[in-house]
């Protein structure tokens, strides 16, 4: 929660999803990242029916997936790209920031801290069905 803390992110969940996949050797480097609309549901992703003859979708979702072999097709003009976990030199993103102008590294500022932490004893969990008495930043309460 600490990195988290200073972009303002633990004000409120973005509605937005974001799944990555990161190196436990680098955890600011990615494989990839999926930003999408996306919950992880049957709705969203479907179930094949019918002997897996057809495949179900309840709802559509739209999602953008970054690839560093991908973006480096893309004519980025870099010999390659590094997707990393983060604001880089400023607090926008996913934004390029070129090294040397053979390596393009896009930034993700992410909603969570990345490796993600578990949560301890005196952690509770948000639910929309639990009322809560402490006021957040509007001075409202969740009853």
């Amino acid at each position: 929660p600490a990195n988290s803390l200073p972009h303002g992110r633990s004000r409120a969940s973005p509605h937005i999803k974001s799944y990555v996949r990161y190196s436990a050797e680098n955890p600011s480097r990615l494989a990839w990242a999926l930003l999408t609309s996306a919950n992880l549901s049957k709705a969203a992703w479907g179930e094949e029916q019918k002997d897996a003859t057809q495949l179900k979708i309840l709802s559509y979702e739209l999602g953008v997936l970054f690839l560093p072999s991908t973006l480096a097709r893309a004519g980025t003009g870099t010999e390659g790209v590094v997707l990393r976990v983060g604001t880089g030199p400023s607090p926008s993103a996913p934004k390029i920031h070129r090294q040397d102008g053979d390596l393009a590294e896009w930034w993700f500022p992410l909603p969570y801290d990345i490796p993600p932490q578990a949560y301890g004893k005196d952690d509770l969990p948000w639910a929309w069905d639990r009322k809560y008495t402490a006021k957040d930043v509007l001075g409202k309460t969740w009853a």
